[in-house]
């Protein structure tokens, strides 16, 4: 019964959010602050050079990211590789209901490549090892 009554709120959830005409949920903007609340707030250089050396990505790519997610009302520089989007950054509720249309239009305005066939992207390091690959090509 749990299962249904879980599938019974994210549907409220996203009815709601649809009414709100898709902005963030404060309530998981709120869980959000405080899944990341300990955590040292890096500047763009540190965020880079920890996703490179965390994903093996190419700096563009992190820096692409950072100043992408930097536009919205969260705290891109406490994020980490190893973060999941939906479990512990909730980026489903946390950000405009199209967060990931915007990021492929600017992906495709910044390196003329377009983002399709998202596969399942489990944290902040496979998304960046999925633009790093989409960028150059494969």
């Amino acid at each position: 019964m749990s299962a249904i009554f879980r599938l019974a709120r994210e549907h409220l959830r996203d009815l709601l959010r649809y009414t709100r005409g898709g902005d963030p949920i404060p309530e998981a903007l709120d869980a959000q602050v405080q899944f990341l609340s300990d955590r040292e707030e890096l500047s763009c250089e540190k965020w880079v050079a920890e996703a490179v050396g965390s994903v093996n990505v190419r700096s563009e790519i992190a820096t692409f990211a950072y100043e992408f997610f930097a536009n919205f009302n969260i705290p891109i520089g406490k994020i980490r590789c190893g973060d999941r989007l939906k479990d512990d950054l909730q980026f489903k509720e946390a950000l405009q209901d199209d967060w990931d249309e915007e990021l492929a239009d600017e992906f495709r305005r910044r390196f003329n490549r377009q983002l399709w066939k998202w596969p399942h992207i489990e944290t902040m390091g496979n998304l960046l090892l999925f633009l790093d690959r989409r960028a150059q090509g494969s």
